[in-house]
Order: C-alpha cells, then structure tokens, then sequence
C-alpha cells in the first residue's frame, strides 16, 4: 500500500461533484438576529474627526461610540435646525437599535430626505446644543 501526501502520485482519483449541485442556492434562508444594529454612517470634517477621536481617547471609548451616543442623545430634542450637508469621504458611524432606527427614518420621510441626512441634521443639532452648553457652563 502506498499512499502518498502528494496528490500527484495517489491513484484513487477524488470524485467529482455534479454541476447542478454546485448551482442550487441554499434551501433554507439565513436568520436576521432580533438584537441586529443598523449602521449609519455619517459624513463629517477632518477635523471634527480629530476633536471626536479626542474625545473618545479620554472617555476611552471607540469612535463608533462616540457617534452613536451623540446620535442617540440627539433624538431627545424636537427642534432641529438644518445643517449643510456636504458628503465626505471622512465618516463616523453610528450603529443604533431598531427603534431608534425607526424614529431616524420616520424623521427622514418628514423632512423628505435619507436617513443619512437626517442622521447628519440631528448629530450636528446634538453637537451645536452641547457646545452651547459647555459655553454657558465656561460662563
């Protein structure tokens, strides 16, 4: 008996598949996790990125976190100003639950836009109210 490492030299040949098995898709469909986040990327400056970047270095926190939970706190207000939005290679992302998610995308039908404008509009609602904040506190 000799059997070899190299496929070369083996004298069983492998048996090969039928092509109609290799073209049919998967019978079953994959399943969506219910905790699943949907993710938002949102365009912003240079250096608006650095300052976050900061930011998240001295709460030791990732800049996904970062923007998610500005995102997240933006939501409480019901006053949102718009903002210019220009679309940048340079993003942040925000990945929020569904529910949340939902609240973004029923804002973008009201203000006739994307969720990712109306994610931009609210982030920079957020940051413009606690910049306000941290001046009247610097007072």
């Amino acid at each position: 008996m000799s059997s070899s490492l190299n496929p070369m030299f083996k004298t069983t040949r492998p048996v090969l598949r039928n092509s109609q098995q290799l073209d049919q898709p998967p019978t079953q469909k994959r399943k969506k996790r219910i905790d699943a986040k949907h993710d938002i990327r949102i365009p912003i400056s240079h250096e608006l990125k650095g300052r976050l970047r900061l930011l998240g270095n001295k709460q030791n926190k990732s800049l996904t976190y970062i923007g998610t939970t500005i995102l997240t706190k933006g939501l409480r207000h019901c006053n949102f100003q718009q903002f210019r939005y220009e679309d940048s290679e340079i993003i942040v992302h925000a990945k929020v639950q569904k529910e949340i998610y939902n609240q973004i995308f029923k804002l973008a039908i009201e203000w006739d836009c994307s969720v990712r404008k109306a994610a931009h509009r609210i982030f920079f609602n957020q940051l413009m109210f606690e910049s306000e904040v941290s001046l009247s506190e610097g007072i």
